[in-house]
């Protein structure tokens, strides 16, 4: 289960400096049109100042959650065939389903599965912290810098 609380917290965040760049954005008059996502806002304020820390960060972090996501397909496919299978025992005895299961080989995918579903989750963790704190932080001094006041 997610832990709602966390969640919650970084989504209104990202709201709220959205709101603050759009803020910033439209009392500079800065050539730069608004988006409603956090992340694309930020891209098309980089691709405007030059750079690409934010954007390429970003995108790494999206090809490592998609890629989670192709890992931990085998894991549900597998799921949903022991399911399935439950519904019909008379066809295939629970025991034989049981002994491909517990098949070292099976059992050592799965493992590998897991750690890198795992390591995975946490690289996505921290390169998010990074993103939304000194990673984002740089881009906001950028943008205020080019303005030429305090940060937004």
């Amino acid at each position: 289960m997610t832990h709602v609380g966390p969640v919650l917290h970084a989504t209104i965040q990202q709201s709220e400096e959205l709101r603050r760049l759009h803020a910033f954005i439209t009392e500079h008059e800065l050539p730069i049109p608004l988006r409603d996502d956090f992340v694309e806002q930020c891209t098309v304020v980089e691709q405007h100042l030059g750079g690409d820390e934010f954007t390429a960060l970003s995108r790494r972090i999206k090809r490592y959650n998609a890629l989670s996501g192709w890992i931990a397909a085998p894991v549900l496919i597998a799921a949903v065939l022991l399911y399935v299978l439950g519904k019909f025992t008379d066809l295939l005895p629970v025991d034989d389903v049981l002994t491909v299961f517990l098949h070292p080989v099976v059992i050592a995918v799965l493992a590998v599965i897991l750690v890198s579903v795992v390591g995975i989750s946490l690289w996505m963790r921290a390169a998010n912290r990074r993103l939304l704190g000194p990673v984002y932080a740089r881009l906001l001094e950028r943008l205020a810098a080019r303005v030429g006041v305090h940060r937004p």
